[in-house]
């Protein structure tokens, strides 16, 4: 058991730290580059100060005792109290509790890694959650005191009456996250049992981490890949529609030259400074990256 607490800690701490590594990014903090308010140190901070509950999600899932939205909560507000550069990771939080959570308990019982099972397995436990992890799902959203909320027709915490509703439907997180899911790629994991992840991002990245033998390369290729393919949630929630656009079809561009022959380096940087004109931050496909990071681990080694 100690092997396996130890794999799956690591490969969760290690592909958060892989993805802000990545340099130079497209877009987003890396070793070299900020972005606002938000640096380097900001990320290995946070990464180091959510490990203790991410450690706790793989004991649930051992246990089979599932405590999806308290470990949220937990990181969250653990994120915020120990360093400075506030909301660095919700996204990846939001993605990896669940799936921590699952992998602990279906590798615990079955010794044989296999990733349609753990996908099962990710389904089994987010339709056994329930309104409580709703609740606290919404409560660390409210600790971000997000300015960049959409407004949805249900379940809304904008309002007054968010927790009374969720109560009174006994609305499981996949009930709050169906109304983002047409705007937001996390809400769309939760509702789609993580299809993005497994069907898309994991088998992209691995094919080209064997194309490039290199993982800073092969993490940069998969993010300017998904930023070519989806319109970034949190682009879209911060700047707009027209800036979303504006930088999914540059990605298609540098995408383009980069199976065309190019550097995959420096078509980042090229990607990087057209994005920078907007301050645009694609914090959604990097949560997404490190959630595909976390499943890659489990076939390579660093």
């Amino acid at each position: 058991m100690k092997y396996l607490i130890n794999k799956i800690l690591g490969n969760s701490i290690l592909s958060l730290l892989l993805e802000v590594s990545a340099t130079p990014k497209p877009a987003g903090v890396d070793k070299i580059n900020k972005f606002k308010n938000l640096n380097f140190e900001n990320y290995l901070a946070t990464t180091s100060y959510i490990s203790y509950y991410y450690y706790l999600s793989i004991i649930d899932g051992i246990k089979g005792k599932f405590k999806i939205g308290k470990r949220i909560y937990e990181a969250t507000k653990s994120m915020l109290e120990n360093q400075t550069g506030g909301n660095t990771s919700f996204g990846s939080i939001l993605l990896h509790i669940p799936l921590i959570t699952s992998t602990s308990y279906y590798l615990y019982r079955n010794k044989t890694l296999n990733f349609e099972n753990i996908r099962k397995t990710l389904s089994f436990v987010l339709n056994n959650c329930n309104e409580i992890d709703s609740i606290y799902i919404c409560k660390s959203i409210l600790l971000l005191k997000p300015k960049w909320l959409v407004k949805v027709e249900k379940y809304d915490i904008t309002k007054r009456n968010w927790l009374k509703e969720i109560k009174e439907n006994k609305a499981k997180p996949k009930d709050i996250m169906k109304v983002a899911e047409k705007f937001d790629w996390v809400a769309y994991e939760y509702v789609n049992d993580y299809e993005i992840t497994f069907n898309e991002n994991l088998p992209s990245f691995l094919k080209f981490y064997e194309e490039t033998k290199d993982l800073n390369k092969a993490i940069i290729k998969t993010i300017i890949w998904i930023l070519s393919r989806r319109i970034d949630s949190h682009i879209y929630r911060t700047k707009g529609i027209e800036v979303a656009k504006y930088v999914m079809e540059n990605a298609k561009e540098s995408y383009k030259r980069i199976e065309e022959g190019e550097d995959i380096l420096k078509e980042s940087e090229k990607l990087r400074k057209k994005i920078e004109s907007y301050e645009a931050n694609t914090g959604t496909t990097l949560d997404l990256v490190s959630s595909c990071l976390f499943l890659a681990l489990f076939l390579i080694k660093v």
